[in-house]
């Protein structure tokens, strides 16, 4: 057999290099009927090319490494999209169909490096009254044994908060001794003034920033939110552009899951859950150091829809799965050839009128640094009488189950807490059978559990809700059969 990295296989099948799946199949079919040496002006020697090519890029692990391989290290900056899509088909005679279509982001960037020039990162603890005791000794912990952790190149600011915000560490080197004892010095008290905090964790950034540093915002917080989301939300657009991941951390049952998670999602960070069983030092510290990425840019996308194109809902999938908000400009996170990224972007197609839409979707993706971006447009399924469903794309199969069931938790939750309990309760179980159905036993189990305290109380435990909802979004994560709640 010859060796197929020496080969442009696109172009044997005749295909883009965004091919998807389904092109690379009826590409491969197509060229093997005109190409088979039993017909005329069939080639032996391009039938064994075809048949290569064909093995090469059906496969996503083999395609992967011939991607990287015609690529090459000269190439940093050259972002790859893969679309896969489902349906594959629209059957005649509808006014609407939904569709899925999975984006997965490949490219040669530079590796991260364990020191380089270094991060800038504020963290910002919640000291406000509820935080005492359990919760801050542990987010102190964590942040005094985080020292070990980062470099000497390193910036921290570390900025408490609760009516008001006060600097307890500014733009120092995290290895010099000291920060113990400022952070000891903590007190909770207070009520929970997010958006001043996250405005101050803004000044500080900009105010000490080099263009060579990634920067973070690391937030903990136990509380509710009291009238300052659009505040909040002002500060996440604009820490978006000037590239600044947002962290966030919610400790027990109270915080406002919906701002946290758009803050995040907006600035290409992510929204974490501590349990009380997880809030330990060493639990938040694993969280800290895999957000901590050095010398990797951050992955930019545009999704620009047809005129009868609406965008439903997008879930990243990787890195940090979480449903992300769009907008014309969207930060998908840190991103490196190593850490791929990809996300589910779910849109519903208006059949009705005088529909002329080639396209469904054009996609542009760049990453910081780079000057251009790679832009490809997604078609239109094709029309078909055919009443039996083809089926779909394994990956995107399996993505669309898991968040079919982050939808129907979300759903129960309204019910429930609105006083439908039945009706919620009834929705909930049916996202246990099939959480259950599809190999999510721990899931299983923890949303069993909370119905028998519905049952019992008529309400969620204390960390229920946040039990379900986080652990149906872990189902996102990649290659995970189970997870634990």
């Amino acid at each position: 057999m010859t060796d197929p990295s020496r080969k442009d296989l696109y172009s044997i099948l005749g295909i883009s290099p965004t091919a998807s799946l389904q092109e690379i199949k009826s590409a491969f079919r197509k060229a093997l009927k005109e190409n088979h040496p039993d017909v005329a002006n069939g080639s032996t020697t391009r039938f064994f090319d075809i048949r290569d090519a064909y093995v090469t890029l059906s496969k996503e692990k083999t395609r992967e490494e011939y991607d990287r391989s015609i690529h090459g290290q000269n190439d940093l900056g050259l972002i790859q999209i893969l679309p896969t899509i489902y349906p594959e088909e629209i059957p005649f005679g509808i006014d609407r169909a939904r569709i899925s279509l999975h984006l997965k982001f490949t490219g040669a960037t530079e590796k991260s490096t364990s020191s380089g020039q270094g991060i800038e990162l504020v963290i910002l603890i919640d000291t406000s009254t509820s935080m005492a005791g359990t919760k801050l000794d542990a987010v102190k912990s964590a942040c005094q044994a985080l020292r070990g952790g980062l470099h000497p190149a390193d910036k921290l600011t570390i900025i408490g908060f609760n009516d008001f915000p006060n600097i307890l560490f500014e733009n120092q080197d995290p290895t010099l001794p000291g920060l113990g004892n400022k952070i000891q010095t903590v007190q909770a008290k207070g009520g929970t003034e997010l958006s001043k905090a996250l405005d101050m964790a803004g000044q500080r950034l900009a105010a000490h920033h080099r263009k060579d540093r990634p920067q973070y915002i690391f937030l903990f917080t136990d509380g509710k939110t009291y009238g300052d989301e659009n505040a909040c939300l002002q500060f996440a657009a604009q820490a978006a552009e000037n590239i600044v991941a947002v962290h966030c951390f919610g400790i027990g049952p109270e915080w406002n899951e919906t701002l946290l998670e758009e803050i995040s999602g907006r600035t290409g960070g992510s929204t974490n859950f501590l349990s009380q069983k997880q809030l330990t030092a060493k639990e938040i510290l694993r969280y800290l150091h895999s957000a901590i990425t050095r010398k990797v840019p951050d992955l930019y996308l545009s999704l620009t829809p047809s005129p009868e194109s609406q965008i439903l809902s997008i879930y990243r999938l990787n890195p940090s799965p979480q449903q992300i908000p769009y907008y014309p400009k969207m930060v998908i996170g840190r991103f490196s050839g190593e850490r791929q990224a990809s996300i589910l972007v779910e849109l519903e197609l208006n059949l009705q009128g005088n529909f002329t839409s080639k396209s469904l979707l054009t996609v542009s993706s760049w990453i910081s640094g780079m000057p251009s971006a790679h832009t490809i447009d997604i078609p239109v399924p094709a029309s078909s009488s055919n009443s039996e469903e083809k089926i779909p794309d394994e990956t995107i199969r399996d993505v669309t189950q898991k968040v079919v069931l982050i939808r129907m938790q979300q759903k129960a939750r309204k019910l429930i807490n609105k006083g439908s309990l039945v009706e919620g309760k009834k929705l909930l179980n049916r996202v246990a059978e099939l959480s259950r159905q599809y190999g999510h036993v721990s899931l299983a189990q923890t949303i069993v559990l909370e119905l028998n305290e519905l049952d019992a109380s008529k309400h969620f435990s204390d960390e229920g809700e946040k039990k379900i909802h986080f652990g149906t979004r872990a189902l996102l994560l990649p290659d995970e059969k189970e997870q634990k709640s």
